[in-house]
């Protein structure tokens, strides 16, 4: 996915997640949300059969991400 398109849907989700102030108070639970979609997301993509699979510096670089997101 391109850098400019990653950035359009990010924006979009924010937009639609953060309407007014009341919003940012549940900020946590929304990185929560965000960061549970990420490791799911990851986990399909690596253990799918018949998929691509990532390299293992790839996978590394994946966990160290999870754990400083």
């Amino acid at each position: 996915m391109a850098n400019e398109e990653r950035d359009v849907r990010v924006e979009d989700y924010l937009n639609d997640k953060l309407q007014n102030s009341t919003d940012l108070a549940n900020i946590d639970a929304l990185l929560e949300d965000v960061k549970a979609q990420q490791i799911l997301l990851q986990r399909q993509v690596c253990y799918v059969p018949g998929s691509v699979q990532l390299r293992s510096s790839d996978h590394d670089l994946a966990t160290r991400s999870e754990s400083n997101f």
